[in-house]
């Protein structure tokens, strides 16, 4: 069993992991934007009504932004 002090070190490294993960995402996500790549708000919410197992939509928009 884990001691309270163990549990919130685990707790504090996934929230961590989890964060770094999140703006990794951010990063790919702001440069693709930047190369005029992105998905249309309404593929991204077809892709949140599916199953957790469906793999996450293609761009769908090809436009620069400037």
């Amino acid at each position: 069993m884990l001691t309270s002090s163990s549990s919130i070190i685990q707790l504090t490294a996934a929230q961590l992991e989890e964060r770094a993960a999140t703006y990794a995402l951010l990063k790919i996500g702001l440069q693709l934007v930047e190369r005029g790549v992105s998905i249309s708000g309404n593929v991204v919410d077809q892709w949140l009504r599916t199953d957790d197992d469906q793999p996450f939509t293609e761009p769908d928009t090809f436009e620069k932004w400037y």
